[in-house]
């Protein structure tokens, strides 16, 4: 393991502390680094763990990344990057990145951004829904099929979870078409629209919408499908019944703009003590006999949402720190090192490790 110190881009935060906690509890002697724009929020956190320390960074201003004096292994982002500064610096000085933050036009422009340049650490671009992780999970419960026909996602969403600011974001983006599918499957669909009644692990029984995420692009390359669809609900039918008719009767796209984001954000967000988080993702498929399979893995994670993401986020952090001589390339959450193996019971042990309830049964 390289003993250089991880650097987490907004550590202090509501999913950044998580990861860091994590992270110590997982690698008691590595150091961390807690980067923000308080340095006095930053340094407050890193002196109650142990080993950490607290660095003063913008991520808007380029300046601010000149300010920094120590060499990292592993930069984790977890606040926006809008102008790519923090994903810039990490390419020229040849350190690894995760990066959990970028909604599907911003995730679109750092793939751009990566193929023009000389790439000598690994970027893992891990901002699908919950880090990635749901679409780390279908494809490796896809792999074994000879076929896969269809894979769809179903998030159940709790407007209790504990949450930061950004994790709302998504709703800026409910009025633009994006496209799902690949080759004779892709089409362009509208956010919030062709509902699919789910059964979630609580027995918690509604319809999901769609929404566009960049599990729509990384796991059709990853799994060999050219179906994958996303869809998501909230807990609260009310609001989300209340969100729908805005959206509808293009309330919502009269809403749009900078001068109306708080009001916008104000909808959803109002973060809670927490939330369980569920999820529901299906398979269909044949296997190598030919036989039709229809597959179904749950996700529960009573901890909520910005614990999933937490899990998620150091699950594609060990795969760097326990793989330093990965090659440096663009990589997304469904890929792992060639080396590393028994994939599949490593993420199951991880996940109930951390009282995460995975269940995969074929219908």
């Amino acid at each position: 393991m390289n003993e250089k110190s991880i650097l987490i881009v907004g550590g202090y935060g509501v999913v950044g502390g998580q990861i860091a906690q994590l992270l110590r509890e997982k690698y008691p002697t590595l150091p961390i680094a807690i980067a923000g724009r308080n340095v006095e929020k930053a340094t407050e956190f890193a002196n109650d763990l142990r080993n950490a320390k607290a660095v003063q960074l913008d991520v808007v201003s380029r300046e601010s990344f000149a300010q920094i004096e120590e060499s990292y292994s592993l930069v984790i982002s977890v606040v926006n990057d809008p102008n790519n500064y923090l994903l810039d610096y990490a390419i020229e000085h040849e350190i690894a990145l995760i990066d959990i933050t970028r909604w599907p036009e911003k995730f679109h422009e750092a793939v751009e951004n990566i193929k023009q340049k000389q790439v000598k650490a690994p970027i893992i671009l891990s901002s699908g829904w919950m880090a990635g992780l749901l679409s780390l999970c279908a494809k490796m419960y896809a792999e074994e099929l000879s076929h896969v026909e269809q894979i769809n996602i179903n998030a159940l969403y709790s407007l209790k979870d504990k949450a930061g600011p950004n994790s709302v974001e998504y709703i800026d983006q409910l009025t633009k078409p994006f496209t799902v599918g690949a080759n004779e499957k892709k089409k362009t669909v509208m956010p919030l629209t062709d509902p699919v009644t789910v059964q979630f692990p609580s027995g918690y029984k509604t319809k999901t919408y769609r929404m566009d995420t960049p599990d729509h692009v990384t796991l059709p390359l990853k799994a060999k499908t050219d179906d994958v669809n996303f869809r998501i609900t909230f807990d609260n039918e009310l609001s989300m019944k209340g969100l729908l008719f805005l959206v509808k009767t293009k309330i919502w796209k009269l809403m749009s703009g900078d001068r109306f984001t708080s009001i916008r954000r104000s909808v959803l967000y109002h973060p809670g003590s927490g939330g369980p988080h569920e999820v529901v993702i299906d398979i269909e498929g044949t296997d190598k006999t030919g036989k039709a399979i229809k597959r179904e893995i749950t996700l529960l994670d009573p901890n909520g949402q910005t614990h999933l993401t937490t899990v998620a986020v150091v699950l594609q952090a060990i795969k760097i720190i326990e793989h330093p001589n990965w090659p440096g390339n663009l990589y997304f959450p469904e890929q792992f090192p060639e080396t590393f193996e028994n994939i599949r019971p490593f993420v199951e042990t991880w996940l109930a490790t951390n009282k995460i309830t995975l269940t995969v049964k074929d219908n």
